[in-house]
């Protein structure tokens, strides 16, 4: 069985630079008859966890520049005025982990459809996906019930274990291909797991999704 395993955070503006490409990759594994699974990282979490304060909202702004040059992808005016230097803001990545279980739970095959929605809100409606009744709102707007979403991610202590667990097997994969970073594509074919560098492809989409399917039909 070949898995392609896609590990991010959507709190993350790299993982926001390479939401086009890994768009195609998921696309390309699902047409090629891999699996694509989607890892929260949950980096932005314990020690992580920021204040959005005005150094860090300054050292945010010139990541969002970089990323912006070697990837295209847009950083709307909503996101830079709403999400930035608000100091009532904290980054903590917890709360759309849990989510993503939830959606996990209630249904599996919209979890990518769901973590792509959450980007969209974050860096171009400028919302605090944070927020549960962000999650909440997304997670209707993809077909699940507000109701079943809420209670899963109120009152469900196993949800944010499986967050944990979900967590940890993302930094064991990443530790035995000595990577850190999100975003981080992984192949894992019968025994064997490497990464997939897309660094120098964040620009070119398609062309690193020909390189994945290469790799899928070898």
């Amino acid at each position: 069985m070949t898995n392609v395993i896609f590990i991010t955070d959507p709190l993350c503006g790299w993982c926001w630079g390479a939401a086009p490409m890994v768009s195609v990759v998921h696309q390309t594994a699902l047409e090629s008859g891999a699996q694509f699974e989607l890892l929260h990282r949950a980096l932005f979490t314990g020690e992580m966890t920021r204040w959005m304060s005005n150094s860090f909202s300054d050292y945010v702004t010139e990541a969002d520049k970089r990323i912006h040059a070697v990837s295209g992808q847009p950083f709307s005016d909503t996101y830079k005025e709403n999400l930035l230097y608000n100091n009532s803001l904290i980054f903590d990545s917890w709360p759309t982990a849990v989510a993503n279980q939830v959606v996990k739970r209630l249904a599996p095959e919209l979890i990518f459809q769901y973590y792509e929605r959450l980007q969209h809100k974050r860096f171009i409606e400028g919302r605090v996906i944070s927020d549960a009744s962000v999650l909440t709102e997304t997670a209707a707007e993809i077909g699940i019930r507000a109701i079943d979403f809420h209670n899963c991610f109120t009152y469900d202590d196993a949800i944010r274990d499986t967050a944990t667990q979900e967590q940890c097997r993302a930094i064991d994969l990443q530790n035995q291909v000595l990577s850190q970073g999100v975003p981080c594509l992984l192949l894992e074919r019968d025994d064997s797991l490497e990464r997939l560098p897309h660094e120098s492809w964040l620009g070119d989409p398609n062309g690193f999704a020909r390189i994945v399917q290469h790799q899928l039909r070898s």
